[in-house]
């Protein structure tokens, strides 16, 4: 999909679709992957103050975050899974990306040490993944990080994550099974193309702040715009 918007665009504008695993779908528009500074929701403007040494935008995508920070001079390390979007942020200029889950990131060497910044934007706090590996990953960022860092999330409130009668049964049924209200299970497609399923986390304030805590961050600061809120955290 980001391919084809950087070939086609502004001429046809490619969409993909977001799958649930109770059939329930959302359209998924590639332009706003492409956005510059001056086109960002004001709630990704909250960012700048937060950047510290080295700039690790986990789920980069097209570079929409990266490549701004890394015109204002910061070393930015764009990470995704999907090797489509490695290969148009390396077109749009971007000089260190890498192709990695959030979680085979952090177990390789992709990561430098040293005080750096986490982004996890564009509902990127859903890279956490599920009940299980949540906790486990931030703990291990922690360890990849010293004290200073910081670590800046967004995600939807859940009163956001939950506005329809179907998000709120999925939410329920997911409680009943242990799991928690904003775990979901996925998958992108685009024309004949589809991911494999995978896990995605709408995680609210109070939740992010109580595995935080157990993993070695604290929770500085969190704004809400809208439906959506975005979170600091810092290393202890």
């Amino acid at each position: 999909m980001l391919l084809d918007y950087l070939t086609y665009a502004p001429d046809y504008v490619p969409c993909g679709v977001i799958e649930r695993d109770d059939g329930s779908v959302s359209v998924e528009p590639s332009a706003k992957y492409f956005q510059d500074e001056d086109e960002w929701d004001s709630i990704y403007h909250d960012v700048v103050p937060w950047l510290v040494g080295v700039v690790i935008d986990l789920g980069c995508g097209a570079g929409r975050h990266a490549l701004p920070l890394q015109r204002r001079g910061h070393r930015v390390i764009g990470i995704d899974s999907s090797p489509g979007a490695v290969k148009v942020s390396r077109s749009r200029g971007l000089l260190e990306v890498h192709e990695a889950s959030v979680q085979d990131a952090v177990l390789g060497e992709i990561i430098p040490h040293g005080v750096l910044t986490y982004l996890l934007l564009g509902n990127g706090l859903g890279l956490l993944s599920d009940k299980d590996s949540a906790g486990k990953t931030l703990h291990r960022l922690a360890e990849l990080a010293p004290p200073g860092s910081h670590l800046v999330g967004e995600s939807l409130l859940t009163e956001a994550a939950e506005r329809e009668a179907y998000d709120a049964a999925y939410a329920d049924a997911n409680e009943r099974a242990g799991r928690w209200r904003g775990e979901q299970r996925a998958r992108f497609r685009y024309g004949p193309l589809a991911t494999r399923w995978f896990s995605f986390l709408f995680l609210p304030p109070e939740g992010l702040d109580a595995i935080a805590t157990d993993s070695g961050w604290t929770m500085q600061t969190v704004t809400k715009t809208g439906p959506r809120y975005l979170a600091v955290l810092v290393r202890n």
